[in-house]
């Protein structure tokens, strides 16, 4: 993913650096930059109302450097789109096809903006999962997580996104 966001020019670039460190949907994209953009003392990034209704709570205290670069496409992806909701629109259907070709450039085989979410998912899987701890309990808690990061209520989409669980 970081070759294809490097690849990419702005203002796309901003949206799948937030994309690939938060796992927002491409929809929560905007809701991601404005929250942090209005949030700039928190290191806490609340996505209301995602998809489902759900308000999904991402904390970064302790994962800061990623915060930081979330922060700076944040503000600059705001200064973007503005208050325009049309350009917002707009910039929903180029960044797509922006990430498709980027994609493309690097011969990445996935290459839909949804690669953003299963890229965060197994990054976190790999920085939650306690190295040595192979218990069920330890398991489900990393599980747990992630699916509460992504969106979903169900532990069995967050292995959907997870290669060990994928057969």
């Amino acid at each position: 993913p970081e070759k294809v966001i490097a690849s990419m020019k702005y203002p796309y670039k901003e949206g799948a650096v937030i994309q690939y460190l938060t796992g927002a949907r491409v929809a929560d994209v905007r809701k991601v930059a404005e929250w942090v953009a209005e949030n700039p003392t928190s290191y806490t990034i609340l996505i209301r109302r995602s998809k489902g209704g759900r308000t999904r709570v991402l904390e970064f205290a302790d994962r800061l450097e990623q915060f930081f670069r979330i922060e700076t496409a944040s503000e600059a992806l705001v200064n973007y789109i503005g208050q325009d909701g049309r350009r917002w629109v707009d910039y929903l259907r180029e960044y797509t096809e922006a990430v498709r070709n980027a994609a493309r450039t690097n011969n990445e085989i996935y290459s839909g903006p949804h690669a953003f979410r299963v890229n965060y998912a197994e990054g976190r899987y790999d920085k939650l999962a306690v190295q040595g701890d192979e218990s069920d309990e330890s398991e489900k808690k990393t599980l747990t997580t992630i699916t509460e990061e992504l969106g979903h209520s169900r532990i069995s989409m967050a292995k959907y996104y997870l290669p060990q669980y994928r057969k």
